[in-house]
C-alpha cells in the first residue's frame, strides 16, 4: 500500500508539472486512490467483499467526463490487477473487468439521474445521483455475488458495510465537486475518506475475530473425536454436509451459520454423559442432543445452534414434534446429513447406498424433501469428482 501512495504521489507531481492547468492532478491522484481502495476491502460476513474504491469511483463520475473517466477507472483496474494479492492470474483480470463494468454502471446511473433533475440545481437532486450510482455498484456486486450462490436471496440486515461505503461516497463526492455551492477540491475525498477508513479498520478486526471464533469452534468439534465417540472427521464432513442442503433448500445466511455451528458440535453432549458401561446401555441420541444444547445455550452467541440440536422429529416415544419456526428445517437437515455420513462412514463409494437407506425409513424418521436435496447435493459432487 506504501508502495501504491508513492508512485501516485510522483504521477501526481508529474501531472502538476505537465498539466498544471488541467484536471490531470486530480485524475491521477483519484486513480490512485481506486487502486489502493481495490487493496481494502470491507467484508460482510453474509455478503459481497465491498473495495473502498467504489467510493473513488463516485467522486471520479462527479468531476469527470465519460472518456476520461473510462481512461482513469481502466488504468487503475490494470494497476490494481498487478498488486492485487490474488495468485491466480485469471482471478485478477476477472476481478479487473468486473470493477471497470460495475464502476462504467455507476457512470451512467449517475449521468442519467443527473440529467433528468438536473444536476446542480439544489442538493437533493446531486445526492440522490450519487446516491443511486453507489447504489448500482453495490447492486452488481450484489448480483455477481448471489450468482456464485445460484440464488439472489439474502436476509435484509447486515447492510452496515454497504451503507458505510454508500453514505462515505456520497460524502466525498460532494466535497470534491460541491453540491448547490463549492467544493473544496481533493481535501473533500481525502478528509471525508477517514470516516471510512475507520469502518475498514473495525471490519478487519471484526473479521479476525470470527475467523478466531470459527477456529475455537472447530477445535471443539475434535473434541468427541479424540475420545473415540465418533469417526474422525464426522463433524466436519456433516457441517460441510448441511451447509450444501442448506443451501439447496435456499436457507437464509443466518441459519446457515447456526446450522454449521450445530453440526459441528452436535456430538459435543457426549462429553457430558456417562460412557456406555457406567450408563448399561449405549447414549440415546435425544440424551446427546440435550445435554449440547445445554452447553451451546450457556452462551447467548451459540445458543440458537444449540436449539437446532433439539428440534429431532422423534422422540423416545416415537411422537412427532411440530415445530413451525426456522429451526425445524435446520434439525431435519442435521439429522439427515449425519446419519448419511454414519452410513457412508465418510466413503463417496456408499452414498447411494446410504440415500436408498434414507428414502426407506418412515417419512417421521427422515424428511424426505431434505433427503431429496440431500440426493441432489451428492449427485453435484460425484460430477465435480468426475
Amino acid at each position: 500500500m506504501l508502495l501504491v501512495v508513492a508512485v501516485g504521489a510522483c504521477a501526481a507531481g508529474i501531472a502538476a508539472i505537465v498539466a498544471p492547468h488541467g484536471d490531470a492532478v486530480a485524475l491521477v491522484a483519484l486513480a490512485s486512490g481506486v487502486v489502493l481502495g481495490e487493496l481494502l476491502e470491507l467484508e460482510p460476513q453474509h455478503g459481497p467483499a465491498l473495495p473502498l474504491s467504489h467510493a473513488v469511483v463516485l467522486v471520479l463520475a462527479a468531476v469527470a467526463t465519460l472518456p476520461a473517466f473510462a481512461i482513469t477507472v481502466c488504468a487503475a483496474q490494470l494497476a490494481a490487477a498487478v498488486v492485487r494479492s490474488e495468485a491466480n492470474g485469471h482471478t485478477r483480470v476477472m476481478t479487473a473487468a468486473q470493477r471497470v463494468v460495475t464502476g462504467l454502471a455507476a457512470y451512467v446511473v449517475f449521468r442519467v439521474t443527473a440529467e433528468l433533475f438536473h444536476y446542480g440545481n439544489g442538493r437533493a437532486v446531486g445526492l440522490l445521483a450519487l446516491a443511486l450510482a453507489g447504489l448500482a455498484q453495490i447492486a452488481c456486486d450484489e448480483v455477481v455475488f448471489a450468482g456464485g450462490r445460484r440464488g439472489l436471496g439474502r436476509a435484509f440486515h447486515g447492510w452496515e458495510a454497504e451503507l458505510a461505503l454508500l453514505t462515505s461516497g456520497v460524502l466525498m463526492a460532494a466535497g470534491e465537486t460541491g453540491i448547490g455551492g463549492h467544493g473544496i477540491g481533493l481535501w473533500g475525498p481525502l478528509i471525508f475518506s477517514v470516516p471510512l477508513l475507520a469502518t475498514w479498520y473495525s471490519f478487519n478486526r471484526l473479521s479476525s475475530i470470527r475467523a478466531t471464533y470459527d477456529q475455537t469452534i472447530r477445535a471443539l468439534s475434535l473434541a468427541p473425536e479424540l475420545g473415540g465417540l465418533v469417526r474422525p472427521g464426522h463433524a466436519e464432513r456433516v457441517a460441510a454436509l448441511c451447509v450444501e442442503i442448506g443451501d439447496e433448500l435456499d436457507l437464509e445466511p443466518v441459519q446457515l451459520q447456526h446450522l454449521e455451528t450445530a453440526a459441528l458440535l452436535h456430538h459435543i453432549g457426549h462429553l457430558c454423559l456417562d460412557d456406555a458401561e457406567v450408563l448399561g446401555r449405549p447414549a440415546d441420541p435425544w440424551e446427546v442432543a440435550e445435554a449440547g444444547a445445554a452447553i451451546l445455550r450457556a452462551t447467548e452467541y451459540l445458543a440458537p445452534a444449540g436449539d437446532v440440536l433439539t428440534v429431532e422429529p422423534i422422540r423416545r416415544n416415537r411422537a412427532l414434534e411440530l415445530v413451525d419456526d426456522g429451526r425445524a428445517l435446520s434439525g431435519h437437515i442435521l439429522k439427515v446429513a449425519s446419519a448419511f455420513d454414519e452410513l457412508t462412514a465418510g466413503s463417496p463409494q456408499h452414498a447411494r447406498g446410504a440415500i436408498e437407506v434414507l428414502y426407506s425409513g418412515p417419512g417421521y424418521a427422515y424428511d424426505q424433501d431434505v433427503v431429496a436435496a440431500l440426493e441432489r447435493v451428492v449427485s453435484r459432487r460425484s460430477s465435480v469428482r468426475a
